[in-house]
């Protein structure tokens, strides 16, 4: 994977949770999408404890990779911000937490995300599922504070106990710019999994390009029920 390195900026400007980079002398701008990691740190309810090893993204984080400028991250943190608010908003109530992984490949310009969140039983989980839902459909088209939309679509998907394919895109006007999400999200029991990318594509994206995120989410949801805490 390779990826271009934005050079120096005259403006960060916060825009409904996406950060838009300007470059000096050109129109283009540059999606830069918000912090993954928790501002205040926590811990994990009593009594869970998820194995090393456990997430995929931990053994790819092993390999070595030929770009400095790329790095992966792991937060283990119940308090881990949204990665989508189709609203501007945080979705639904986060206030059943109970533990939480991430393994995220980070780059200037793209992050891949892999996120386990435990909830303290599965009704927390599955109202986290409907947050999810309604903000994606009743923010279909948001309109952001510096003139561009973003465009939410979403289906459901037969994995799990629940799961859905996902996509954002922001527009200005009819035309696509940079910034697009893109991912699956499945829940098992009080587990909610999520594959996400943020990055620079201009078109909106279509299922197919989630195929190998919709195989993990199948395969760790097998794995997810016969967990310590399932």
């Amino acid at each position: 994977m390779r990826i271009v390195l934005i050079g120096v900026v005259a403006a960060l400007i916060v825009a409904a949770g996406v950060y838009l980079i300007i470059r000096p002398g050109r129109q283009e701008t540059v999606a830069v999408h918000p912090p993954i990691t928790p501002t205040a740190t926590g811990t994990a309810d009593a009594g869970i404890t998820i194995p090393e090893g456990f997430l995929r993204g931990e053994e790819l984080s092993r390999r070595p990779l030929d770009q400095p400028e790329v790095r992966w991250v792991r937060t283990d943190e119940p308090g881990l911000p949204s990665l989508l608010s189709p609203c501007g908003t945080q979705p639904g109530d986060e206030a059943g937490r109970a533990a939480g992984r991430q393994m995220a490949l980070v780059a200037p310009t793209l992050y891949k995300i892999e996120r386990m969140v435990i909830y303290r039983d599965e009704s927390a989980a599955a109202r986290a599922m409907d947050g999810y839902r309604d903000a994606l459909t009743r923010c279909a088209r948001h309109p952001e504070p510096d003139g561009a939309t973003t465009v939410w679509i979403w289906e459901p998907l037969d994995i799990g106990d629940e799961a859905l394919f996902l996509a954002g895109q922001r527009y200005e006007g009819d035309r696509g710019t940079h910034g697009h999400h893109r991912g699956v999200l499945t829940r098992k029991g009080r587990t909610v999994l999520m594959y996400v990318d943020f990055g620079q594509a201009t078109t909106i994206a279509d299922r197919s390009e989630v195929a190998l995120y919709e195989q993990a989410a199948r395969d760790m949801a097998d794995k997810i029920a016969s967990a310590p805490w399932s």
